[in-house]
């Protein structure tokens, strides 16, 4: 009897002395890409916030596992791609102690508590899946478009429906951030809310200030805020910021300002030459309405964000553009104007005053008439 306690007693103590000595840093991640024709590709697992690489796979069967530890949760990316064979798939995550199991394709998570919040927060929602069926549907339409008219619709379409997700998403992200503000998916979700504009500068500002670690250190919405700060700095109501460049007519050094005129009202357009949208908006929009306008107090100043002169040049002169160009040698007009998709194109009065930001297709001609009467 006696041997038999101090036994029992023994296994009760060693039992205990290995779960302390479990690893409370650990992580298992078990991956699945359910597409054959991504076997034998490399799947890299990099931290969010900074691109940072911290492992790789090879996919076999469908299948793949990184292990590893990690002393405080961090959000992480999954990636495996192929552009000779034009697939891709890209999951996010919370790399955090124990077993995560994640799709890559479905974009199924589970199996720790972080991951968990973020799937049935975000990932399932149906509203949401609605939402990003229909603007791949719109998508189509506005690559398969063969007039003018087409294509504005099924833009319009779009960005309709990019409203209301956007809008769900800052739902989603604010109810995230009340259920995590000691950690890192806390700082995610604050991240969402500032990328898909459910947020202000000064609210941010003021969360930041008193925020715990995890959140206020987190990279990304630290250069958020500062995206934020220019937008704040840039929006309507506000004067134009000046930037330096190169006069394209000239050739030589200048100011934005040097080239805004106080006896005109004056439209903003950032673009560069590879980019579709710009050149469709300037063909369609911007080249007939400086003809229409520029006699009647209209001026138009391209701005070139990030492009070769030889290719900038070819452009314009390929697309007929006959209003002056400023190009952006500093790379600052992008950061200063909070630009995070071009064309971006707004519009000023005659004191350099900003009157409106994210014009296009007809809102633009509409911004003029109304400008050209005041």
């Amino acid at each position: 009897m006696r041997k038999n306690i101090l036994l029992l007693l023994t296994t009760v103590a060693m039992s205990v002395l290995f779960a302390g000595c479990a690893n409370k840093k650990a992580y298992t991640i078990n991956g699945q890409i359910s597409a054959p024709e991504f076997d034998g590709l490399t799947v890299y697992l990099t931290a969010l916030e900074n691109e940072e690489f911290i492992d790789s796979a090879v996919v076999a069967d469908g299948r793949f596992t990184i292990k590893g530890e990690t002393e405080t949760p961090r959000m992480a990316v999954l990636t495996a791609s192929d552009p000779e064979k034009g697939i891709g798939c890209q999951s996010i995550f919370v790399l955090e102690h124990g077993k995560i199991a994640i799709d890559l394709i479905t974009d199924s998570l589970s199996g720790t508590p972080l991951n968990d919040q973020l799937y049935n927060t975000i990932t399932v929602n149906d509203e949401m899946a609605q939402y990003r069926q229909q603007m791949e549907e719109y998508y189509r339409q506005y690559v398969a478009a063969e007039t003018p008219e087409a294509r504005k619709a099924a833009e319009a379409n779009y960005d309709q429906t990019e409203a209301k997700a956007k809008a769900l998403t800052v739902e989603l992200s604010r109810q995230m951030y009340t259920n995590n503000q000691d950690n890192v998916l806390g700082a995610y979700a604050l991240h969402m809310m500032v990328e898909n504009d459910g947020i202000t500068f000064d609210s941010l500002d003021a969360l930041l200030a008193k925020a715990a670690p995890a959140i206020a250190e987190y990279a990304p919405l630290r250069e958020a805020r500062t995206r934020l700060f220019h937008l704040d700095n840039t929006s309507v109501g506000k004067k134009y910021s000046d930037l330096q460049g190169i006069n394209f007519a000239t050739g030589k050094k200048t100011n934005l300002s040097n080239m805004i005129s106080g006896k005109q009202i004056t439209l903003l357009d950032f673009w560069a030459s590879w980019c579709g949208p710009c050149r469709r908006e300037i063909s369609e929009n911007l080249v007939p309405l400086y003809a229409k306008y520029k006699d009647k107090g209209l001026n138009i100043i391209g701005i070139d964000v990030n492009d070769d002169i030889k290719k900038h040049k070819a452009a314009v002169d390929d697309l007929g553009i006959a209003y002056p160009q400023f190009i952006d040698t500093t790379s600052n007009a992008v950061s200063t104007y909070a630009v995070q998709g071009i064309p971006q194109i707004m519009l000023l009065d005659k004191e350099g005053t900003i009157l409106a930001r994210d014009l296009r297709g007809t809102a633009i001609e509409e911004a003029i008439v109304e400008a050209l009467k005041k």
